[in-house]
């Protein structure tokens, strides 16, 4: 004997429905990966003190274990052996033209001139090598970026801070690439 079951339909509703929940589920877990979770590189922030005195905080660091001046669009490998002792700078606009000081936290802290213990320029044509010329650090882009090493103690404490960190940063400095 045969029967005929009648279908209700209730099977197509009951996909339809699991198909517009995964839909609404996938979208809501992109949104929530693009628009909610916080960026690596917002995590990497130098404190930076101004000329006024106040505290600015920059995005130091757009690529992992890099230092990058993005007006420049150089950046330069930060040393492993500085640790948490982040690097900060300054951008200086000055007659004779633009250049950065650069310094480390806690050599800063050491107060005097320290937050301007190095000086980073770059210039269109090569540095010569009279005395008080900056030190060739590359050629990026049409530029050629040097810097000036510290020839005297910016504080009289903290000699070998000073001299540990000016050896460090000399070393960043030298490691100039693209950004």
């Amino acid at each position: 004997m045969n029967k005929k079951q009648s279908q209700s339909g209730s099977a197509h509703l009951i996909i339809i429905m699991v198909l517009c929940v995964a839909l609404i589920g996938a979208l809501g877990f992109v949104y929530w990966q693009n628009f909610m979770q916080p960026k690596a590189s917002d995590k990497n922030v130098v404190a930076t003190k101004t000329a006024d005195n106040t505290t600015a905080t920059t995005p130091a660091v757009t690529n992992e274990g890099y230092l990058v001046l993005s007006d420049w669009n150089v950046k330069f490998k930060l040393p492993v052996d500085l640790g948490d002792n982040a690097v900060t700078y300054q951008k200086v606009t000055v007659d004779s033209g633009v250049y950065y000081d650069i310094s480390t936290e806690r050599v800063s802290a050491l107060g005097g001139d320290c937050a301007k213990f190095i000086h980073f320029v770059r210039s269109e044509e090569p540095f010569v090598a009279p005395v008080g010329s900056p030190i060739p650090a590359g050629y990026v882009d049409g530029y050629y970026y040097g810097f000036n090493s510290p020839q005297s103690l910016c504080t009289d404490s903290g000699e070998d801070i000073q001299v540990q960190d000016s050896s460090l940063l000399r070393t960043m400095l030298m490691s100039v690439e693209k950004k």
